[in-house]
């Protein structure tokens, strides 16, 4: 191997490793059974259809998806806590001054009665405390949202002229940022460990919207983050297909992606809605990569520079890509061409820089 080629290849894979790799919280996701719409189906062939078409697209999915938490859905996290505790306490609260304003019924001498109040009243200040204490810890996590979510859409990057070593050194300093602390990683999960088992959702929630509360209680309780509901409407050999896609805590709605087609293009659609929901479940961010070519005998225009197979015009003045594993690959009559895979992070700036090495005369 070329010199110049271990170099670039040893940038690039020395950050594929996480070095601080934590074991990752699991982001469990479900789906339930499609809703049908046709004059004409028969009932056997609907409710095959709607029970088939999410096992698909569930099966389509690869597990070995990461989700990035950021503070906006960590802090629905904890607001969500923090809520179902208030209202515990509230409850408590409200039965025990109905229990202290019951006192006066009873046969209580007047000390008696005293001594019974002044418990019932600590034990009613020490509840009222934990709801104080459940305020200022949603006030201070509604504080630190704001801060790290202001972080997260910040990016500052340098860009100068040092050396090639002291560009490394920065893209390390970069790559172990305080920032990368800001939001944390879960492996995707299905629910009830098994991706060909549907969510079956309990008749009292049946006509509830997703977003309601029960609704809401009911997907935590379950511990399911996400749900993928969906329709199904048919006409004459055509089906209309819509899958919606519903975070939780919060309900909201996250995905919704439509196609057409008739039975036999069922798996390429459910291939293509499956690749349409990944970025969306991993929750990935936009990469920015700028390319510097070291050769000064050499045009920017005459290299190639490929992502994916697919030719980047204008790479100069930087490239968006999605975040995940991309082939890249660089070409240039008369050298040697350089090529690796890479995950790179969602959210972050890489500056790869390039020397390519000429190739040997026979």
């Amino acid at each position: 191997m070329k010199k110049c080629n271990i170099s670039f290849l040893f940038i690039l894979l020395f950050f594929s490793f996480n070095f601080f790799a934590e074991e990752a919280k699991k982001w469990t996701i479900a789906a339930e059974a499609f809703s049908y719409e046709s004059v004409q189906s028969d009932e056997n062939i609907s409710d095959g259809i709607s029970k088939t078409l999410p096992l698909i697209i569930l099966e389509k999915l690869d597990a070995n998806i990461v989700r990035n938490v950021y503070p906006d859905e960590n802090f629905d996290r904890i607001q969500f806590d923090l809520k179902k505790e208030r209202m515990s306490l509230f409850l408590q609260l409200s039965g025990l001054v109905k229990t202290r304003d019951s006192l006066v019924l009873y046969d209580y001498s007047d000390s008696e009665l005293k001594r019974k109040q002044k418990e019932q009243d600590k034990k009613i200040n020490e509840v009222k405390k934990k709801i104080d204490e459940n305020l200022q810890k949603l006030a201070e996590s509604e504080k630190q949202f704001e801060l790290e979510a202001k972080k997260i859409v910040e990016g500052n990057y340098e860009n100068d002229n040092k050396s090639d070593f002291f560009k490394f050194v920065d893209m390390l300093k970069h790559f172990f940022s305080s920032k990368d602390n800001l939001y944390s990683k879960e492996d995707i999960n299905f629910y009830n460990n098994d991706r060909a088992f549907l969510y079956k959702v309990p008749e009292n929630l049946k006509g509830k919207p997703y977003n309601s509360k029960e609704f809401e209680n009911a997907m935590v309780s379950a511990n399911i983050n996400t749900l993928l509901t969906g329709s199904v409407t048919q006409i004459g050999n055509y089906y209309s297909i819509t899958v919606d896609m519903y975070l939780y805590p919060s309900g909201k709605k996250i995905a919704s992606i439509s196609d057409v087609g008739t039975t036999f293009d069922f798996d390429s659609i459910c291939s293509n809605m499956a690749r349409q929901l990944i970025p969306i479940i991993s929750n990935s961010l936009p990469v920015e990569l700028f390319v510097n070519i070291q050769n000064e005998d050499i045009l920017v225009s005459e290299v190639d520079f490929f992502i994916d197979d697919i030719l980047q015009k204008n790479f100069a003045d930087g490239t968006v890509i999605q975040s995940g594993v991309h082939y890249v690959q660089f070409t240039c009559p008369g050298y040697n061409s350089l090529s690796t895979s890479y995950f790179f992070e969602g959210n972050k700036k890489y500056v790869i820089d390039i020397l390519l090495e000429k190739t040997e005369e026979e």
